[in-house]
């Protein structure tokens, strides 16, 4: 999906699908949540009630979502490798890695060196099966 930026449902995260213009806030907006069925749910619209009366915006958040997934970049220019079994087929371009093109992670490269400035490792280190687009905290 490409990024519409005209189009809440297709904008960058965050958005101000759920604000409204407030000048009593630091930022000039308010969240505005939705609420679910309170007579079902009424801790749920409580919790929503309390969010809709800040701006979204707090140096020292609330909510965190911790993430610890791995991440598949470009998965086309950085593909799987297993003997001769290449995820997605069509990254069979771009196997000959040192012909750098644009997209492609690599050793020594931005991409590589920026997951790893964070922890992060990269799958294209994988002697057997190599799998170039992928970054994780486990290495896994």
């Amino acid at each position: 999906m490409k990024i519409d930026t005209s189009s809440p449902d297709k904008g960058p995260f965050p958005s101000d699908r759920f604000t409204r213009l407030d000048f009593s806030q630091n930022t000039f907006l308010h969240v505005r949540l939705p609420k679910p069925d309170c007579n079902a749910r009424p801790s749920d619209c409580a919790d929503i009630d309390v969010l809709n009366t800040l701006d979204g915006f707090n140096v020292q958040p609330r909510i965190t979502v911790p993430f610890t997934g791995a991440i598949d970049v470009n998965t086309v220019e950085n593909p799987y490798v297993q003997g001769t079994d290449v995820r997605p087929a069509a990254g069979r371009a771009y196997l000959d890695r040192s012909r750098y093109r644009n997209g492609m992670a690599v050793a020594g490269g931005t991409l590589v060196r920026a997951f790893a400035s964070v922890g992060w490792l990269w799958g294209g280190r994988w002697a057997a099966s190599p799998d170039y687009q992928h970054f994780s905290r486990t290495g896994g």
